[in-house]
């Protein structure tokens, strides 16, 4: 939930119904997707750093399984109501780079963002100010009378301002993976299966970057 509530912070991000009448996964969101930005930064032998940029849009129901509790209306008809989400894993195939060890850095570090409409928000405040009035203006120039701030003539003022708030994309974090990492191992409990290495991005992904054939 932490993550959901994290990167569906905008209007046109989909959000979580309460309830439905069906129990299909696709019927607990509103319409849209997620769109994600990856950014991939590389050093150069040459002195030059390199970032690829690659996008790829999420349906909800490909990241988060709804969890829902079923409530029976008195006229027998079933109600599936949300009580929260799990994270799910999404197949992805995106091609990044040819690691050449011979242009560039053995580590390059991944940074991923939830890509969201830049938007402007401007709250009106107001708030009470209290002020010394024990103050008096004489030849020329304001003097102060007494020596303390002068409780029995204090002046009470409103003062209203406007504070702005911009809203963009959801950083993600970032993860560092190096070249003599073991992306692929076997998996001693399952025999003959192999399992990928997990790079995490904080608390709100994980992902594994393998080797593929080049040609």
């Amino acid at each position: 939930m932490g993550v959901y509530n994290y990167i569906a912070d905008q209007t046109d991000d989909p959000h979580l119904t309460p309830g439905t009448y069906q129990n299909v996964q696709n019927n607990f969101w509103t319409s849209g997707s997620f769109t994600f930005k990856m950014k991939f930064l590389i050093n150069g032998r040459n002195g030059v750093g390199t970032e690829i940029v690659k996008f790829f849009s999420a349906d909800p129901t490909e990241l988060f399984e709804v969890q829902y509790d079923t409530i029976m209306l008195p006229w027998g008809v079933p109600v599936y109501v949300t009580t929260g989400v799990w994270c799910k894993e999404m197949p992805l195939n995106i091609p990044v780079f040819k690691w050449d060890l011979n242009q560039y850095s053995p580590s390059i570090k991944i940074n991923v963002e939830e890509v969201d409409n830049v938007t402007t928000t401007v709250v009106s405040e107001s708030t009470a100010t209290t002020f010394a009035a024990n103050f008096n203006f004489d030849s020329g120039t304001w003097k102060k009378i007494g020596l303390k701030f002068g409780t029995s003539a204090q002046e009470v003022h409103t003062v209203s301002y406007n504070r702005t708030y911009t809203e963009g994309n959801d950083e993600l974090g970032e993860a560092i993976v190096n070249f003599a990492d073991n992306v692929i191992f076997k998996d001693i409990l399952q025999g003959t299966f192999y399992e990928s290495k997990t790079y995490s991005g904080g608390n709100f992904y994980w992902l594994t970057l393998e080797p593929m054939r080049a040609q």
